[in-house]
């Protein structure tokens, strides 16, 4: 194998370990949730996740046009202009994680209802605004983490690029279980730990600069408009295609929202005509009860707020169902053609 080719795989192992690393923080978050606080709570850190994937994608924008501009400059032998953009595309990441961490932390509540929690319980709703408000509180160095293990591995240092992954998910780990089971601390638990993680991959990602490994420093710069467009415009190709994972995500949560409302269709129809046009496509929120037919623990406790209908209700009892006062009743389809 040339020199080359191994400089090459010297590079490629670390970006894709990097990006494996990354989306190892949500599994781990799910694991430990599912398992810890159970799977309600899954499903509200779930809400959370197309905000959270969003401010992702928008920061993306920066380190990897900045990357693309500091390299098009090195090339040529422009220190100081690679210089100058490694700067100017860390101030706005920078920018925009602060931008993010306020809008995040005021408008937790509305942007959980817009991804999908409207139609949730008032339990699962607190819990998916609570992991939200305190993932976004660490929007700083979850999006500088980010930021940096990209210009590290460009400044030459690939392995301590990943290192600094690596540190952040095992922390992130660790930190998951020591926040849900000892501590139980519950859904703010995995966020902080998540936070918590990132702190440690910038630590780590820090010590590039701090030793002097490479060609880029942290010094001061002059704001330019031009450099600031030229990085913006080579970066947007890479926002856009990570813009389709929380896309996806928010169209999961609202198609799962939807048929959530449809579970109470059954209701409906088991007291009325066959071919009797009592509802739209969709349950209406408008209702002052709840009810729900037979059930496991989740999707009761999501229904009526509480595991009753897991409990009170047979698997075997076909049209049978519980109101959210604890009524049970059942309900019957007539064929007049029969009677």
């Amino acid at each position: 194998m040339n020199d080359k080719l191994k400089n090459l795989w010297r590079y490629i192992f670390p970006a894709m370990g990097g990006l494996f690393v990354t989306y190892l923080y949500n599994v781990a978050d799910g694991i430990f949730v599912g398992q810890g606080v159970g799977a309600a709570a899954l499903g509200a850190v779930n809400i959370g996740v197309p905000f959270i994937t969003f401010a992702v994608a928008v920061a993306a924008m920066f380190p990897m046009g900045g990357a693309t501009v500091v390299a098009i400059r090195m090339g040529r032998g422009d220190r100081e202009g690679a210089n100058y953009a490694f700067m100017t595309s860390v101030a706005l990441t920078l920018l925009v994680s602060v931008l993010l961490t306020a809008a995040g932390m005021v408008f937790c509540e509305q942007i959980i209802g817009m991804s999908g929690g409207r139609t949730l319980s008032g339990a699962m709703r607190d819990m998916a605004a609570d992991y939200l408000f305190y993932y976004c509180a660490f929007s700083v160095p979850m999006l500088m983490s980010t930021c940096l293990s990209v210009f590290v591995r460009n400044d030459g240092s690939p392995a301590l690029s990943f290192v600094g992954m690596c540190v952040g998910a095992g922390a992130n780990i660790f930190l998951d279980w020591l926040f849900i089971f000892p501590m139980d601390m519950g859904v703010i638990g995995a966020a902080i730990a998540s936070g918590l993680g990132q702190v440690f991959s910038v630590a780590v990602l820090l010590s590039h600069f701090v030793r002097k490994r490479g060609s880029l420093r942290f010094r001061r710069f002059p704001v330019s408009g031009a450099l600031i467009g030229k990085i913006c415009k080579r970066g947007v190709p890479e926002a856009a295609s990570q813009l389709t994972t929380p896309v996806t995500a928010l169209c999961y949560n609202l198609m799962l929202a939807r048929l959530e409302r449809a579970f109470g269709i059954h209701l409906l129809l088991s007291t009325q005509r066959p071919d009797a046009a009592v509802i739209s496509w969709q349950i209406k929120n408008n209702l002052d009860f709840r009810v729900c037919g037979r059930a496991d623990n989740v999707l009761s406790q999501i229904i009526l707020d509480n595991t009753s209908a897991a409990e009170q209700i047979p698997k075997d009892a076909r049209g049978r169902f519980i109101t959210g006062d604890g009524t049970v009743f059942q309900g019957y389809l007539f064929d007049d053609g029969r009677l």
